[in-house]
């Protein structure tokens, strides 16, 4: 196996306990936790969920060509 398969076998192996300990918080939470806003300057864990999922799709969107966050993401609209 040469280093780029390992890298990658790596970083999805990662990937998928990142996303197993995720899977196992949001169970833990009714849909009322997931959704309270503990203050009106605080956003809730679904908020917070939505936000990065937005972050992580424009930021690795054409990642190799273009640089951060990209003009059509709309944050505002991710409440």
């Amino acid at each position: 196996m040469d280093s780029t398969t390992a890298s990658l076998d790596g970083s999805i192996k990662l990937f998928n306990y990142y996303k197993m300990l995720t899977e196992k918080t949001l169970k833990q939470l009714s849909d009322g936790e997931l959704h309270h806003a503990p203050s009106g300057e605080l956003n809730s864990v679904a908020v917070l969920m939505k936000h990065i999922s937005g972050n992580i799709t424009s930021r690795w969107t054409n990642f190799r060509t273009e640089d951060g966050e990209k003009p059509w993401r709309n944050r505002e609209n991710e409440l």
